[in-house]
């Protein structure tokens, strides 16, 4: 995508100057945009595929996390710190504000494939600031167990993306 900016820069410039007025201009700009898209090999929607990928893992070791505090009663008494039963919500809110902070932060340093249009890149950021922000009411009736698991799965990431970085 970073070698496709600068001439899909000038596409969405040339839009804003003579924005189209018809259908058929619409499309005629949209079909310049595939065009470029294609002739340096960018497929928009592959890059949705990890994401999409990781979503039956998520769901899967979501929906085990809340069975199992139901279902092991060794997770009552398996917890650390502030938070020693696993298998009911966290009555400190230590653990939900952990994860909503640990996603804020993801978004905040992680962001690194951001799209090629700035606008749209912050209007992504500001939905997912307000994804952190709604985490906090969503976690905080969950069990203490997948509270740590999203924590700790915000972490890694974070450290990741952080390597990532690294030239």
């Amino acid at each position: 995508l970073k070698q496709l900016q600068p001439e899909m820069v000038v596409l969405q410039e040339q839009m804003k100057l003579n924005p189209p007025s018809s259908a058929q201009e619409q499309a005629a700009y949209a079909r310049r945009m595939q065009q470029l898209q294609d002739k340096h090999g960018v497929k928009v929607f592959s890059t949705l595929l990890g994401p999409l990928a990781q979503i039956p893992i998520f769901l899967t070791m979501f929906w085990t996390l809340r069975r199992m505090a139901d279902d092991f009663p060794s997770l009552q008494e398996g917890g650390t710190l502030w938070f020693q039963n696993l298998a009911e919500a966290d009555p400190t809110y230590g653990l939900p504000i952990l994860c909503s902070l640990s996603f804020w932060a993801m978004v905040e340093f992680g962001a690194e494939a951001q799209p090629p249009n700035p606008e749209q890149a912050e209007r992504m950021k500001m939905f997912m600031r307000g994804m952190a922000l709604l985490m906090l009411p969503v976690t905080v009736s969950m069990p203490s167990a997948v509270a740590v698991y999203w924590t700790t799965t915000n972490i890694v990431g974070l450290f990741q993306s952080a390597l990532f970085r690294v030239p």
